[in-house]
Parts: C-alpha cells; sequence; structure tokens
C-alpha cells in the first residue's frame, strides 16, 4: 500500500475501506469496530494500519489480509485519534474522557497516561519519544517520553 495507489479510510458505519485510487473501487472492507471510526493511520511500511474508533478502542490491522492483530482497550470514552511509532511498537490514543494514553502494542498494556482538562482530539509522535497532542479547549500538550 505504500505505493501511493491506494488509500484507506474510517467511516461512522464502524468500518474501514481500503480503496483503489485509480478505480475508486473498494478492494477490502475491514470490520470490528462496534462503533464509528474517528481516524486511520497507515503504518510506515505499508504493511499495518491503527484505527482509532468511537467503541473506546484502537485497532491494529494486517492491511494484506484484512484481519485485526491487537485490540487495545481501557479508556471511558470515544477515541477521536491514534498514532504510531515509526517501528510500530508504540501507539497513542486520545479520548473524550481528557485522556492521552502510551500504548506498548506488543503487549497491549497502557504505559502511560496523561489526563488534560478536556477531549483530545489529535494526537502525534513528533518523534518517538516527543508526544503533542491537542485539546478541545484550545490547548496543545508537548510531553516527553522518559524510560524508568
Amino acid at each position: 500500500m505504500d505505493d501511493g495507489s491506494h488509500a484507506l479510510s474510517g467511516s461512522y458505519d464502524k468500518t474501514l475501506q481500503l480503496w483503489d485510487l485509480a478505480s475508486g473501487q473498494t478492494l477490502r472492507t475491514f470490520e470490528g469496530h462496534t462503533n464509528a471510526v474517528a481516524a486511520v493511520e497507515v503504518s510506515a511500511n505499508g504493511g499495518c494500519a491503527l484505527s482509532s474508533s468511537w467503541d473506546m478502542t484502537l485497532r491494529l490491522w494486517d492491511l494484506a489480509t484484512g484481519r485485526t492483530l491487537r485490540t487495545l482497550e481501557g479508556h471511558t470514552g470515544s477515541i477521536n485519534a491514534g498514532a504510531a511509532t515509526t517501528d510500530g511498537s508504540r501507539a497513542l490514543s486520545g479520548s473524550n474522557d481528557h485522556t492521552l494514553r502510551l500504548w506498548d502494542v506488543a503487549n497491549r498494556e497502557c504505559l502511560a497516561e496523561y489526563i488534560a482538562d478536556a477531549a483530545i482530539g489529535c494526537v502525534a509522535f513528533a518523534r518517538d519519544d516527543l508526544i503533542v497532542a491537542g485539546s478541545a479547549d484550545g490547548k496543545i500538550h508537548i510531553l516527553e517520553i522518559r524510560e524508568p
């Protein structure tokens, strides 16, 4: 998928769709979320994708097979945004529960939680050790990841 000929979308119908950009046709439908898909991000190598959903989960998908590889759970509100490190080992999620969470993808473990004053609407890794997030109260949050 990394050749620029495809796109991946998330939808209110609880699915992700893999599209062929030349034909406009859907190549694959990804099912598993139980509420709207708010955001999707394709991995740097194009082999998998991370979806953020209002069902309070993040899902890591295999783009070749359409299978869910991992489901990350723990938020108490809809997830609005997600991001992954370039190597895919860690993920971020931002939620209506006012939290930003850092995840170990392989172990499905929440490594850290940051509580904001409002819902988190967007998240990104500026570097693998630096997080940037935006919240509904107009604030930008910049957080450094420090290993214990």
